[in-house]
């Protein structure tokens, strides 16, 4: 039992590392609705309305936003999308940012992933440090042009200098894996420091992550918990995920079951990790009482969520029918989704699968394809 813990353990941690470095759409398209809203104009509305018809360049601007607040005038998506569209032709650049937001999101709009990277884009170009963030983001990702880490590196460079925080950190993590720039965990790190001062959450979490697997950095359980309290009091997954998994196994804390729990089911409210954690811990009945029904419950939330350790896990349950529930076409469904997300392990599950005809008809020549 203790060996199983001790393994149980040393996956999570691996597990961390991963999520923390790679998971790149934390915080994606993520805009400072604060700093929007102090463009309101203290002027009547009337006046703006009058300055907006008349193509005054600012007034455009100012008017969506109170079409869009109901600050004076009825809320009204339309009309604030009406005027927010006229004042991003007239470049003002927090009306582009604004207008590729909502077409990224398709927030009162038809969502159009080209149109939205290309309003960002001209925002981004006027020097709007929210705008080259969003950019930075659309090129990691690919989000309505192609993938390009060169390209997003440079635009998360520029929002850095202008102290977008996360633009810092999203930069941090393309330092930490060596994409769209050379490997440099010493500037990995500086900037998550920076980013993690100033009360950004994922930073701190990262930190967190950081000294606790002791990956680029002098692993320190102390300056974990640190970092991950203060990211968890803002309610950051990562963070409530990694402190729970302490608790849970006892990792640089005194082991507290009911207290890690706790933890990673809040992270568990947006995190498949953690929803994952959850099924593994209820399924192999390690700190807490074994159920089936739970760990394939929590194992279906991830699995959902499209994370593939998840999908592979419920499948081959499935397929063995463990906790009494079998369903071998289910199961195979779920472990060839986890394949097609290039999960090695899945891979290989699925190549045996159609050797044995196990969930679908026997085929060699597809199980010779997914060795």
């Amino acid at each position: 039992m203790i060996k199983k813990i001790v393994c149980f353990s040393g996956a999570f941690t691996v597990l961390l590392y991963n999520t923390a470095v790679f998971a790149f759409n934390h915080n994606s398209l993520k805009i400072d609705q604060a700093h929007l809203e102090q463009t309101l104009s203290e002027k009547p509305f009337s006046e703006i309305y009058q300055d907006a018809v008349a193509g005054k360049k600012e007034a455009a601007f100012q008017l969506a936003q109170h079409y869009r607040s109901g600050e004076g005038v009825p809320q009204s998506d339309k009309e604030a999308l009406k005027w927010l569209t006229r004042a991003a032709e007239q470049n003002n650049p927090l009306a582009q940012l604004e207008l590729g937001i909502r077409l990224f999101t398709g927030k009162g709009v038809t969502q159009n992933l080209t149109e939205g990277f290309s309003w960002t884009s001209q925002a981004a170009e006027l020097n709007e440090p929210n705008a080259q963030f969003i950019l930075g983001t659309a090129y990691v990702e690919g989000l309505g042009t192609t993938q390009d880490l060169s390209k997003a590196y440079q635009w998360l460079n520029k929002a850095s200098k202008q102290n977008q925080l996360d633009a810092q950190v999203l930069l941090a993590k393309l330092y930490m894996a060596g994409l769209g720039t050379p490997k440099d965990s010493k500037k990995a790190l500086d900037l998550l420091l920076k980013a993690a001062e100033l009360e950004n959450a994922e930073a701190q979490a990262l930190l967190g992550v950081g000294y606790l697997t002791g990956k680029e950095i002098e692993q320190s359980y102390s300056k974990a918990i640190y970092w991950l309290e203060l990211a968890a009091e803002q309610d950051d997954p990562i963070a409530q995920l990694t402190l729970g998994g302490m608790y849970l196994y006892g990792l640089g804390v005194n082991k507290n079951v009911s207290q890690g729990l706790a933890l990673i089911n809040a992270a568990a409210l947006e995190s498949p990790e953690a929803q994952y954690l959850l099924g593994t811990t209820y399924r192999e009945g390690i700190d807490v009482e074994k159920n089936e029904q739970l760990a394939r419950n929590w194992l279906l939330r991830a699995a959902q969520a499209d994370y593939a350790k998840a999908q592979l896990k419920l499948g081959l349950m499935l397929i063995k029918g463990d906790g009494g529930y079998k369903n071998n076409m289910e199961g195979f469904s779920w472990v060839l989704k986890a394949a097609e997300q290039d999960d090695a392990k899945a891979q290989y599950a699925l190549a045996y699968l159609y050797y044995t005809g196990s969930g679908t008809s026997i085929n060699l020549v597809e199980s010779k394809r997914w060795l």
